[in-house]
């Protein structure tokens, strides 16, 4: 597993909003997912020629990490020119716009992109899979996380009426997902776009109804629908 357990955690509360990415759950979430882009960089020869895009990377904490431990050119974008300055600050190479229109790079630009929590964001998700498709190279990888509407959890709450936490438009910060994805949702979308899937994981299978909680990896491992964040490593089709 990847080193991010190691991360200097002070740098996360430093950049306001950004706090949430302490919790387990999210560190888990993005260290499979540092994890599956090693997994690629690895069979490359000239790791140094490898380049990523991180898209919607606010201050590049993350993308910080995986420059650290994969060795590939980071490259960010971002809508808010504060955040992108203290990305630039930390090494990467940053440019401002808005990741729901037309990218800000030519066609086969990057090896990797990564979109960590962010199509649930976008109301033409398949415009956005395109677009990340034409700036990837023949053969180059998307990883992708975004939350699973259909955790097991919030089934149990369908079978007895109640919204999960991604449908309530009251919440502090899920009221901000407007495409709520299911594995199997996630999936066809990917395939449909011109993505073949070569990993689909979760960090945790977490049930928490009531006074019941459950948190457990063992699970997401044989059961990764259920899991409560979805991590994919897609493949463009050459």
């Amino acid at each position: 597993m990847s080193d991010i357990f190691k991360l200097n955690k002070s740098e996360y509360s430093d950049d306001s909003g950004m706090e949430y990415l302490k919790k387990d759950y999210h560190v888990k979430r993005i260290a499979i997912a540092i994890d599956l882009i090693k997994e690629e960089v690895s069979k490359s020869v000239n790791k140094k020629d490898l380049n990523l895009l991180s898209l919607g990377c606010s201050t590049g904490i993350i993308e910080k990490d995986i420059k650290k431990q994969t060795g590939v050119s980071v490259h960010g974008l971002e809508a808010s020119s504060a955040c992108a300055k203290k990305a630039t600050a930390r090494g990467i190479n940053m440019k401002v716009g808005d990741v729901t229109k037309k990218l800000p790079y030519t066609k086969n630009s990057f090896d990797f992109v990564f979109a960590g929590e962010v199509i649930e964001h976008v109301i033409d998700a398949r415009a956005f899979l395109l677009e990340i498709k034409r700036v990837l190279k023949p053969g180059g990888f998307l990883i992708l996380t975004t939350p699973n509407l259909a955790r097991i959890d919030d089934r149990v709450k369908f079978l007895f009426g109640k919204a999960p936490r991604h449908t309530n438009p009251m919440h502090e910060i899920l009221y901000l997902h407007i495409r709520p994805f299911t594995f199997s949702s996630l999936k066809d979308s990917l395939h449909q776009t011109g993505y073949k899937i070569k990993a689909f994981k979760a960090n945790y299978v977490v049930a928490d109804i009531g006074k019941l909680f459950l948190k457990s990896r063992v699970l997401a491992k044989l059961f990764p629908s259920l899991g409560g964040s979805m991590i994919v490593k897609a493949q463009v089709k050459k």
